[in-house]
C-alpha cells in the first residue's frame, strides 16, 4: 500500500502550535492555506521554521485508511484526546475521566495495578494493587477563608486536604473589574505539576463584587494528605498578554500563619477506593422490597420499579443486616464492610409488599427479623463443665468427668419445628430449625444433675424414689409430672429396672429410661450464681439477671462457687446499653455500696478486670491486647473467661474467635489458691451467666520432660504425656474430640517409662495411635501396630506410604468426635461417634474388672485449648427423653412507662416450667430463660399501635413439653413536655452560665481521657455569616484554649478546639438547612489533640460530629500541629460559657432558634441514636446515662435552669416574644 505524505509549507490549525501568520499549503486538497481539509485559501504571511518542519517529518498521512501516522510518542494537553464531538479523555489529577460530550457524563475506570517492579520492595505481594472502584458521597460545598470582606487579594495559594476529595467547581467574588476579551484561566498544580486547566472567557464586562461560579469540565481528584495549589490568572489570549493573578474578595477568617486568604467556596464530593467485592450495584437504590423464599433460608431482594422482573441477587439468611443510618436505613453484609444499599428512606421499604413500620428503629427490627429468621433464647445458669459439638451431637460434660450426648435434632422448641443442625460458640449452642430459623441456647442452663446415673427405684403412693449411683435419692411426685391443658395428669408410677413407668389419668402409659433423665433432676447445685457480699442481706441470692433497682444499692456481688488454681470462670459477655462491668476481688469496706457510688471506684478493688466501652487496664491488671485504640472491645454474646493459673496469675481470655486471645493479666500474682469472684455493673447491667471449669481435673501429667510443668492450664511443652483423670470400665466409653488439624500427637492406654527426661516419651504408649499431620488416625508404625484396623469402615484410610487407619475427607479436614470403648464383650475399640462406625480394635484385651485410662502425648508445645476435651458415658446411654407433658401458662399483659425498666414475671399455674422462650420480642426486651422474667428499658412512647407489643412466647417443662402463649406489653407515655424554644436575634441576645459550675468539658492535660459530649437542637435562619452556637473555655482564645461551635456559610458546622493559632478545626459541610430543625451532637473521647503534625488525622478522629444522628465526615485542619493545652472554666475573669454568642474578642452571635441542650462528661458515641431518638425530643434525664448538664427552654427567657447540674444559664437581651411555640 502506498502512503502519500502530506507536505505542509505553512498551516494555521487554530491552536498554539503555529501562530496565525503562517503560509500553508496542503497537497491533500490542493489548497494553499487551510485550517481544515476544505479548499479555503488562508494567507498568513510567514513560512514555518526548520524546527517546525523537523517536527512534522514524524507524521505521515495514510489516505487509504484516512489516518495520521506518527513515529514518536506524543505528549498532549490535560484535556488530551477528543473523539470527534462525542467523547473526550482527560486528566483529573489522580484519576482519568472519559467524558460523553453528548450528555456531559464523566465516566471513570475500575483500577488495579503493579507498582514499580524495579524496586525489590514491590516485587512481592505489596507491589500489587488489587482492583478497586471509586465510591463517592453526595456533593457538598466547603467555605474557605470565612465570609467575603470588601478587601481584595489574589486568587493564588495552596489548600491542604486531609481527606480523599474530588473537586467539582468553585464560587468566589470578584475583587476587580474585568474587561471583555480578557479570559480567566484557572490552574491547579500538585507538586509543581499542572493537573488541571480551564478557561473562562469574558463575554461581557465583569465588575468588582460579582459572584463568579463555574464547574469544572470534569472532576479533579486528590488523595488525603495532598496540598493542591490553585491560581486564577487574567489572560488576553488574542494578544498573548498575561495581566497577572486575578483579584478576589479576601475572607474574614484569620489563618494559622497570621494572614488572611482569598475567600472561596469549593464544591466537592468525598471518595473512597473500595475493593470491587465491596461495591454493590444497588448502593444508591431508594426503594426496595425484602422477603424470604419458601424454604426460609434465602433473603429475596426486589426492585419494585422493575415490575415482573423485580428479583435481584438473593442472599442467604444471616448474611445481611439492617442498621439505622441517620433517618434512613442501610443494608450491609452482616459483620462485614460491604454496603448493599446505602440509604433507604423508611417509607420506601417493604417486606413482601407491606411497608415497614414508619418508626426507624422498629423498621430496622422488622428487617433484621426477616434477615435472620430467628427465634432466640435468653440464658442464665451454671451447671455444665464443658461442651463439644460434633456434627449434630452435643456432648455436655459435668464436673465429675461424666458426659451426656444429645442429638440436637431432638431439641425442638415446638412439636412441628425440629432442629436440623447445630453449632457451638463459647457456651452458646446455636440450633438451626427445620424452618431455617435460628435458636440460641446457653447450654449452662440445661440444668444437668451432677449425679451420674439412676441405679434403682421404688414407688410409694404417687412418689417415685430414685436411688442414684452415689447413693443419694431423689423423690418425685409423679402426679405433678403430667397434666397438660387437656386434663390428663399422671396418677401413678412404678420403676421396673431403670425404667420409669407413668400411668396417666386416661390409663395410657409412658415409659422413660430414668438413667437418661438429664433435664429436670432435682440434684441442682446451689452454690453457683451471684450473691450479695455484705450488709443485712449478705449471702442472699441476687435473684435477678440484671442489676435492677431491687439490688443495685448492694454491690459488689460474689459468685457462689470458688475459683481455684487450675480452673476458669467462663461466661458469655453481655452489656446492657453499654453498662460497664468489673470482675475481680473487692478490697474496699465490707459494706454494701451503690452502683453509682464506691463500687466503681478503682481503689476499692485489689484486683479488677474492667470493661468501659472496652476492656482497659485496672487495679493490678495490665492490658495485653487491644483492638480499638487503647481498648479491647468485645460484642454481646462473645465467650469470655478468667483463668486462674497455677502460677497465681489471673488471665482474661476471649474465646470467641478461632484462637483464644489473652486480653489482660494480673500484674502481681494472687497469694491465695482459691477465691470467690466478685463483680460490679451499672444500673440494669447484665450479671455474667458464669460457670467454673476445673481444667486441671481432667488430666494428670505423667511425663514432664524438663520438670517445668505446673498443670495444664498454662499449656504443655514438647514430649509431655498426660493421663486422663477419669477412666472407663466395661460398658463405658471415653469421648475425645479432634477439633483441630492434626499435629502428629499420640494417644494410648498406658505409659511406663521415666517421669521426665525422655525425648520420645510421646511415642512410648501402650496401644498407641496418632492423629497425623494429614488428619488421619494412624495405627501403623513402621509396619507394627497394636490395633486391628476395620478395613470395612466407610472412611478406612491407607495412603500406601505407611499411614493406615481412618480419615474422612482430605487433608485439613477436621475429624470430629471419637470414643474409646470398653465393650461388653471385653474388647477395646476406637469408634467414630460422628459416622457411627468402628475404626479399630485393640489386639490385646484390657483386664476384665479393671479400668482403662486415655493417655495423650504431644510432639511439640501445645496451648491448653489444643488439649482434647474428654468425658465418659455409658455406651448404651442414649440421648434425652422426649415426652409431652405441657405446663399451663395463660396469655398475660403488662405495661411500662417509656424509658422505664420493664421487670415482668411470667406466671404459670399447673406443672413445672424449666424453660421459657420468646419468639419475637423487640431488641430492647429480653426474656430470662430460667426465671421467666421479661426485662429491658422501654422505648419512647409513639402514640401509635407500635406502643402495644405482643410477644409470642413458649414454656417447656423438664421433660420436653411446650405451650405457646403471649405477653402483651403496653408502653405508656411519660409526663414530659417540650413545647417552647428560644429565638436568638443574631445581634445582641445570648445565654451565659458560670463557667466554674460547668466543668464537663474540662481537660487538665493533653490526652488525659476526660471525654465529653454535646447535644443541641437548632433551627438555623438563612443568615450565611459566621454564627456561634456555643463557646466554653478562654475568653481570650488567642492565648488560651477554648471550644467553639459555629455555623458557617449558612450550611457548614465548624468545631474549633484550641486557640486561634494552635487548634483542631473540623468543618462538616452540608450540615444545616435554613428553617429546618436539626439535631447537632459532638463527642470527644478524651484523646490527644496536638503537638505532632504528622498525627493530625489521629487528632481529628478523637472527635465525632453527628447531624440528625448521622456521622459526618468533616474536613480537618491541625493548625501548628493541633492544640495540646488546657481547657478550663475555672477562671471567671477570663473563662466563659455561652450559648449563642462568641467571646468579646470575636463577638458574633447566633441567628436562629435553639430548643434543648445536653452536655455529658463522658463519650456518648454508643448512645447517639438513643439521644437523637429518631428526631423526637425526649426527657434526657431518663436516659441510662443522663447528661451532666441539661437545659429545657419552657417558661423563661431570663433564667434557664440546669436540670441535672448547677450551671444555670442567664438570658441577655431577650424579650418574652422570643419564647416561641416552635419545637423539633
Amino acid at each position: 500500500m502506498a502512503v502519500t505524505p502530506r507536505t505542509i509549507v505553512g498551516v494555521n490549525d487554530g491552536s498554539d502550535l503555529f501562530p496565525d501568520n503562517t503560509i500553508s499549503n496542503n497537497n491533500n486538497n490542493n489548497s494553499e492555506s487551510s485550517k481544515s481539509n476544505d479548499s479555503t485559501d488562508y494567507v498568513s504571511g510567514r513560512t514555518i521554521t526548520e524546527t517546525e518542519i523537523e517536527t512534522l517529518k514524524h507524521f505521515t498521512y495514510d489516505a487509504e485508511q484516512d489516518q495520521l501516522i506518527g513515529d514518536r510518542a506524543i505528549e498532549t494537553t490535560l484535556n488530551s484526546l477528543f473523539l470527534g464531538e462525542q467523547h473526550k479523555m482527560s486528566s483529573g489529577a489522580e484519576n482519568i475521566f472519559f467524558t460523553n460530550l453528548g450528555n456531559e457524563t464523566n465516566f471513570y475506570p475500575m483500577w488495579g495495578g503493579l507498582k514499580d517492579q524495579s524496586l525489590t520492595i514491590n516485587q512481592g505481594a505489596d507491589g500489587f494493587i488489587p482492583p478497586s472502584g471509586r465510591v463517592y458521597t453526595d456533593m457538598f460545598s466547603l467555605p474557605l477563608g470565612g465570609n467575603p470582606t470588601l478587601l481584595s487579594t489574589g486568587y493564588s495559594g495552596g489548600n491542604y486536604f486531609g481527606v480523599n476529595i474530588a473537586g467539582l467547581g468553585i464560587t468566589t467574588t470578584a475583587g476587580e473589574d474585568l474587561e471583555v476579551g480578557v479570559s480567566l484561566v484557572y490552574e491547579l498544580q500538585v507538586n509543581n505539576k499542572k493537573v488541571y486547566k480551564q478557561i473562562l472567557p469574558t463575554t461581557e464586562k465583569r465588575f468588582a463584587g460579582d459572584v463568579i461560579e463555574w464547574f469544572f469540565d470534569h472532576p479533579v481528584e486528590i488523595h488525603a494528605g495532598t496540598t493542591i495549589f490553585a491560581e486564577i490568572r487574567k489572560i488576553d489570549r488574542v494578544n498573548d498578554i498575561d495581566y497577572g493573578v486575578f483579584q478576589v474578595r479576601q475572607g474574614d477568617e484569620l489563618q494559622a500563619d497570621g494572614n488572611y486568604r482569598y475567600q472561596a467556596i469549593v464544591h466537592n464530593r468525598l471518595f473512597e477506593d473500595k475493593d470491587l467485592e465491596l461495591i454493590s450495584p444497588y448502593l444508591k437504590y431508594n426503594a426496595m422490597d425484602f422477603g424470604l423464599d419458601s424454604t426460609g433460608s434465602t433473603i429475596l431482594l426486589r426492585d419494585l420499579t422493575l415490575g415482573a422482573n423485580s428479583l435481584l441477587v438473593p442472599h442467604a439468611v444471616n448474611t445481611l443486616e439492617a442498621i439505622a443510618n441517620g433517618t434512613k436505613i442501610q443494608i450491609k453484609i452482616k459483620g462485614g464492610a460491604k454496603v448493599i444499599v446505602e440509604s433507604l428512606p423508611v417509607n420506601a421499604v417493604s417486606i413482601n409488599g407491606t411497608f415497614v413500620n414508619s418508626v426507624l428503629n422498629q423498621a430496622v427490627v422488622q428487617l433484621n427479623s426477616i434477615f435472620t429468621n430467628t427465634a432466640g433464647f435468653a440464658s442464665d445458669d451454671t451447671f455444665v463443665n464443658s461442651f463439644t459439638l460434633s456434627g449434630n451431637d452435643l456432648t455436655l460434660g459435668l464436673n465429675d468427668g461424666v458426659s451426656y450426648t444429645v442429638d440436637v435434632t431432638t431439641l425442638g422448641v415446638d412439636e412441628n419445628n425440629f432442629v436440623a443442625s447445630g453449632s457451638l460458640s463459647g457456651s452458646d449452642l446455636t440450633l438451626t430449625m427445620s424452618d431455617s430459623s435460628i435458636v440460641t441456647v446457653d447450654v449452662t442452663n440445661l440444668s444437668l444433675d451432677e449425679n451420674t446415673t439412676v441405679s434403682s427405684g421404688a414407688v410409694s403412693g404417687t412418689d417415685i424414689i430414685l436411688t442414684m449411683s452415689d447413693s443419694s435419692t431423689v423423690t418425685v411426685d409423679a402426679s405433678t409430672l403430667g397434666g397438660s391443658s387437656s386434663g390428663n395428669p399422671v396418677v401413678s408410677g412404678s420403676v421396673v429396672g431403670t425404667n420409669l413407668v407413668l400411668v396417666l389419668d386416661d390409663a395410657t402409659q409412658i415409659t422413660i429410661d430414668a438413667t437418661n433423665m438429664i433435664n429436670g433432676s432435682s440434684g441442682l447445685a446451689t452454690s453457683s450464681g451471684w450473691f450479695i457480699s455484705y450488709g443485712t442481706n449478705a449471702n442472699d441470692a441476687v435473684g435477678t439477671s440484671t442489676n435492677d433497682s431491687t439490688v443495685n444499692q448492694q454491690l459488689p456481688f460474689y459468685f457462689g462457687q470458688a475459683l481455684e488454681q487450675g480452673a476458669e470462670f467462663k461466661w458469655n459477655f453481655q452489656s446492657n446499653g453499654g453498662a460497664n462491668l468489673i470482675m475481680g476481688i473487692w478490697d474496699g469496706a465490707e459494706s454494701p455500696v451503690a452502683y453509682n457510688g464506691g463500687s466503681i471506684t478503682a481503689s476499692n478493688w485489689g484486683t479488677m478486670f474492667i470493661y468501659a466501652g472496652g476492656f482497659i487496664a485496672g487495679s493490678n491488671s495490665t492490658l495485653l491486647t487491644t483492638n480499638s485504640g487503647s481498648k479491647y472491645v468485645v460484642s454481646n454474646g462473645d465467650a469470655m473467661g478468667i483463668r486462674f493459673g497455677n502460677d497465681g496469675h489471673l488471665t482474661l481470655i476471649d474465646y470467641s474467635g478461632t484462637n483464644e486471645v489473652a486480653v489482660a493479666k494480673t500484674t502481681i500474682p494472687l497469694a491465695v489458691t482459691s477465691f470467690n469472684m466478685q463483680m460490679h455493673t451499672w444500673a440494669n447491667g447484665v450479671l455474667p451467666n458464669g460457670i467454673i471449669n476445673n481444667v486441671d481435673y481432667i488430666w494428670d501429667i505423667v511425663h514432664d520432660f524438663a520438670n517445668t510443668e505446673a498443670g495444664i492450664i498454662n499449656g504443655i511443652l514438647d514430649h509431655t504425656v498426660l493421663k486422663s483423670a477419669i477412666s472407663i470400665e466395661k460398658g463405658e466409653k471415653l469421648m475425645f474430640m479432634l477439633d483441630e488439624v492434626g499435629q502428629g500427637d499420640y494417644f494410648g492406654t498406658n505409659y511406663t517409662n521415666a517421669s521426665s527426661g525422655v525425648s520420645t516419651a510421646e511415642e512410648q504408649l501402650d496401644n498407641q495411635f496418632s492423629y497425623a499431620t494429614n488428619e488421619a488416625l494412624d495405627f501403623d508404625f513402621s509396619g507394627a501396630s497394636d490395633w486391628n484396623v476395620n478395613t470395612n469402615a466407610t472412611y478406612y484410610f491407607n495412603n500406601g506410604a505407611g499411614v493406615v487407619g481412618y480419615r474422612k475427607g482430605g487433608a485439613n479436614t477436621i475429624q470430629g468426635m471419637f470414643s474409646m470403648r470398653f465393650n461388653d464383650d471385653g474388647k477395646l475399640t476406637i469408634y467414630s461417634e460422628d459416622n457411627n462406625e468402628k475404626v479399630a480394635t485393640a489386639k490385646a484385651d484390657p483386664a476384665i474388672g479393671g479400668s482403662v485410662n486415655l493417655y495423650f502425648g504431644v510432639k511439640g508445645n501445645r496451648a491448653y485449648y489444643s488439649i482434647p476435651v474428654i468425658s465418659k458415658q455409658s455406651i448404651n446411654g442414649g440421648s434425652q427423653p422426649d415426652v409431652n407433658f405441657v405446663p399451663t401458662v395463660a396469655n398475660q399483659t403488662a405495661s411500662v412507662t417509656e424509658a422505664d425498666v420493664l421487670n415482668f414475671q411470667i406466671i404459670s399455674s399447673d406443672n413445672i416450667v424449666n424453660q421459657f422462650v420468646e419468639v419475637d420480642a423487640p431488641s430492647w426486651m429480653s426474656l430470662n430463660q430460667n426465671s421467666g422474667i421479661l426485662s429491658g428499658t422501654a422505648p419512647a412512647y409513639l402514640g401509635t399501635s407500635a406502643d402495644t407489643i405482643v410477644v409470642n412466647c413458649k414454656a417447656g417443662n423438664a421433660i420436653g413439653g411446650t405451650i405457646e402463649f403471649t405477653v402483651t406489653i403496653t408502653v405508656a407515655q411519660v409526663s414530659y413536655t417540650n413545647t417552647k424554644s428560644l429565638n436568638f436575634n443574631g445581634s445582641t441576645s445570648y445565654l451565659q452560665g458560670n463557667p466554674i459550675n460547668m466543668n464537663a468539658m474540662d481537660r487538665a492535660s493533653n490526652g488525659d481521657g476526660n471525654a465529653w459530649s454535646l447535644s443541641m437542637w437548632v433551627k438555623p435562619s438563612s443568615n450565611t455569616a459566621n454564627q456561634t452556637l456555643m463557646v466554653y473555655g478562654a475568653g481570650d482564645d488567642y492565648n488560651y484554649g477554648a471550644i467553639t461551635l459555629k455555623q458557617s456559610g449558612g450550611t457548614s458546622l465548624v468545631l474549633n478546639y484550641g486557640t486561634v493559632y494552635d487548634n483542631i478545626i473540623l468543618v462538616a459541610s452540608n450540615s444545616f438547612v435554613a428553617g429546618t430543625w436539626q439535631h447537632v451532637m459532638i463527642t470527644f473521647d478524651g484523646g490527644y489533640t496536638g503537638s505532632i503534625p504528622a498525627d493530625s488525622s489521629v487528632y481529628y478522629s478523637e472527635f465525632k460530629i453527628y447531624i440528625d444522628g448521622v456521622l459526618k465526615t468533616p474536613i480537618g485542619v491541625a493548625s501548628n500541629g493541633g492544640y495540646s493545652g488546657v481547657i478550663s472554666g475555672s477562671d471567671p475573669s477570663n473563662n466563659i460559657f455561652r450559648i449563642g454568642r462568641a467571646s468579646n474578642v470575636h463577638n458574633n452571635y447566633y441567628d436562629g432558634t435553639i430548643n434543648q441542650i445536653g452536655i455529658w462528661d463522658t463519650n456518648q458515641d454508643a448512645n447517639v441514636s438513643t439521644i437523637y431518638n429518631s428526631g423526637a425530643t425526649q426527657d434526657l434525664s431518663l436516659l441510662t446515662t443522663a447528661p451532666t448538664h441539661y437545659y429545657e427552654i419552657e417558661t423563661s427567657v431570663t433564667t434557664i435552669t440546669d436540670i441535672e447540674g448547677n450551671a444555670d444559664l442567664t438570658g441577655y437581651n431577650f424579650v418574652n416574644a422570643n419564647l416561641v411555640t416552635n419545637t423539633p
